[in-house]
């Protein structure tokens, strides 16, 4: 071990695991969900193990078992594995297809590969289609509002070209945005997702041929909501964009996202020289992703317990009934109405800070004020970045002494 250009020596012990076997029970069957998942996001790959109430049961060389239940740990904010008493589960398992050449498609015929401490099960896996309905027929060079994400079904737009060439969909003047393209089985062709590094609008490329249908669905990542989009034709001499070239967020993802990097089927199209990007594997969400979309299910809702503040200071001490165990701070927002505080608009201060029960903020645009309100919410530095959950505490009047 190295540090500081020191080294020391440890010993280190291997222990046989205690465990003979492993068993998993999926709580209900899967519906087809686009959210940018594993092969083109048609469904949520990467979660699959981590639904609530999942079983995990462990059977022990010493002929004991215990089971351990997807959900929220007692008396936190957070998921885990936990049994009926509340003992969380020391690790994880880790999940893979069953093959990897073959994703997984609406029906029962799908395998799910569990492992955990050297041992592995496999899993029947169900995955039931939603409603599917078009919404219209985008143009070369017309702007539609492709509706987004919706739980019970899926609306999109078709385009069909009239000539063979490589084709572009961009989002815009959006952020947090994605885009998703499939033939006119819905088998997954490409897919697009922010441009550059500042979350902003995605761009889609393909290369098309003339008189085929194409389906285009696309969304707001983070709210769901639906985005406009155009298409054009990118010119020969236009270097497309490789909608499958990492990130920098994306490389300092860590090894896990290998596990979850599926190629597409060869059935159906050959796509495999095509000169521009129709990698099934390009639309995988990053472990960074996966880490935002983590902490913005698990964080909780902030609550404040009191907010004081003395009539002359520029000082206010806020205490919160508990703190969020999944958060590394809060975001505090300050305004002098109410009614901005409502709207979130207008922040007279806005702030963030540690996560502690309880702590002060100081500023000078506080003093004398005698009527203010606050609400805070968490957040968490994710790959550099300040993620922020999606759940505001309720509004807190602050008592003047």
């Amino acid at each position: 071990m190295y540090c500081l250009g020191k080294e020391t020596t440890v010993p280190v012990r291997v222990v046989e695991s205690n465990v003979e076997s492993i068993s998993f029970e999926m709580n209900n069957t899967l519906s087809e969900y686009m959210d940018g998942g594993i092969n083109n996001g048609i469904f949520m790959y990467y979660s699959v193990p981590y639904m609530e109430g999942n079983k995990l049961i462990i059977n022990y060389k010493d002929k004991t078992s215990e089971v351990y239940t997807y959900g929220i740990v007692p008396n936190t904010t957070y998921y885990a594995f936990v049994t009926e008493d509340g003992k969380e589960l020391t690790g994880n398992p880790t999940w893979d297809i069953k093959d990897n050449a073959k994703p997984w498609s609406v029906g029962s015929d799908n395998e799910m590969v569990i492992k955990f401490r050297g041992k592995e099960t496999t899993v029947p896996v169900t995955i039931n289609t939603r409603k599917r309905t078009k919404i219209g027929e985008i143009k070369l060079g017309e702007e539609v509002e492709v509706p987004g994400k919706d739980a019970s079904e899926l609306k999109y737009y078709t385009f069909t070209p009239n000539k063979d060439g490589v084709y572009t969909f961009e989002s815009l003047g959006a952020k947090y945005t994605r885009g998703h393209l499939f033939d006119k089985d819905f088998k997954p062709l490409a897919s697009g997702t922010e441009k550059t590094s500042s979350f902003v609008d995605f761009t889609l490329q393909y290369k098309m041929k003339a008189g085929e249908t194409y389906i285009l669905y696309a969304y707001d990542y983070y709210s769901g909501n639906g985005v406009k989009v155009t298409v054009k034709e990118t010119a020969l001499d236009e270097k497309p964009v490789d909608n499958n070239k990492q990130t920098d967020e994306q490389k300092n993802g860590n090894d896990n996202q290998k596990q979850n990097d599926i190629k597409p089927s060869d059935s159906g199209n050959n796509t495999s020289n095509n000169s521009v990007n129709n990698s099934g594997a390009d639309s995988a969400k990053t472990s960074v992703e996966q880490q935002k979309a983590t902490f913005i299910k698990n964080c909780g809702k902030a609550s404040v317990k009191s907010v004081t503040k003395k009539s002359n200071s520029k000082k206010i001490k806020i205490t919160l009934k508990k703190k969020l165990t999944v958060a590394e701070g809060y975001d505090i927002r300050i305004y002098s109405k109410k009614s901005n505080a409502k709207k979130n608009k207008k922040a007279i201060v806005s702030i963030t800070v540690k996560n502690k029960k309880s702590f002060t903020v100081s500023n000078s645009k506080l003093k004398n004020k005698k009527s203010l309100y606050i609400r805070m919410r968490g957040y968490k530095t994710i790959s550099g970045k300040k993620v922020y959950s999606s759940k505001w505490s309720d509004i807190k009047k602050i008592t003047v002494k």
